[in-house]
């Protein structure tokens, strides 16, 4: 067996009802969510074109409205949440909607949908949280509400215990952001992606089939993030090769390292935290 199908055979089987029992963990998680970010047009929906392909080594669809590098004006496609299970594995991969620069408001959505606030095939709201917003104001007339909403933050015990959320970064290669966007981006990742997953977000740097003159540099260097330089697949251009189809199994491999960390991080615990320090 080579190395990729040994890496292929490693995510199918990985199992994680029985990790959690093997750490005797309190809650049983049943599944590995992994979360797409990133700039508008720069590549999630191909990434998930690529996982599909290469996990289950057959030839590369568009399963996920992807837009060609040739093609793409920076406006991207994918405009609501969608879901994408990995057959056969405890993997599930959600689509994203692009942002301009990581501000605020962007940053605002994210966070909900982590919390669970947004909802998979609903519509992804840059301007303001307002159905959200709603939802959470006309729950305070509920005593019951009251009740469970004091018990998840006293106790920092999360709802959803049966979902360990894995966020990935994807970034086109050779962005050259700006210091503003290099401090959003910054902040996304300090006070957003890591109180919310327990882990900061591996980072996917595509370039499509060209090598970037750049090779090798870090986004964000200051923090402890993964960094994967990907010459993807696309519609385009998707004759496999070994080295490609051996960083796209590497990532999803980092996605269940990524996800055991934070099991790790929940012994002894009765629930998942809704908070990670």
């Amino acid at each position: 067996m080579n190395n990729v199908d040994n890496l292929r055979s490693r995510i199918k089987s990985y199992n994680l009802r029985r990790r959690s029992g093997d750490l005797n963990l309190r809650f049983t998680p049943t599944k590995i969510s992994i979360r797409l970010f990133g700039m508008l047009g720069h590549g999630k929906s191909t990434l998930i074109n690529n996982f599909f392909c290469v996990l289950n080594n057959t030839e590369y669809r568009n399963i996920a409205d992807e837009t060609s590098p040739e093609e793409s004006d920076g406006g991207g496609k994918t405009m609501a949440l969608r879901l994408y299970p990995l057959d056969n594995t405890c993997l599930e991969i959600v689509d994203n909607r692009g942002c301009n620069e990581f501000k605020y408001s962007e940053q605002t959505e994210f966070r909900n949908q982590m919390e669970g606030k947004r909802r998979v095939n609903s519509s992804v709201n840059f301007q303001g949280d307002f159905t959200a917003s709603f939802q959470w104001a006309e729950s305070y007339v509920s005593p019951w509400s009251w009740s469970e909403r004091w018990s998840h933050w006293y106790f920092n015990e999360s709802p959803s215990d049966d979902t360990i959320i894995v966020p990935v970064l994807v970034i086109r290669a050779g962005w050259t952001p700006n210091k503003k966007m290099l401090s959003n981006l910054h902040k996304f990742c300090t006070t957003v992606v890591y109180p919310h997953t327990g882990v900061y977000p591996l980072i996917v740097l595509t370039c499509g089939q060209e090598r970037p003159e750049w090779e090798g540099r870090h986004i964000l260097p200051q923090l402890p993030c993964s960094t994967y330089l990907l010459n993807n697949y696309y519609e385009r251009s998707s004759e496999r090769n070994p080295n490609t189809d051996q960083i796209i199994l590497e990532i999803l491999i980092a996605c269940i390292n990524c996800a055991d960390n934070v099991l790790k991080r929940c012994i002894g615990l009765a629930h998942k935290p809704v908070f990670f320090q």
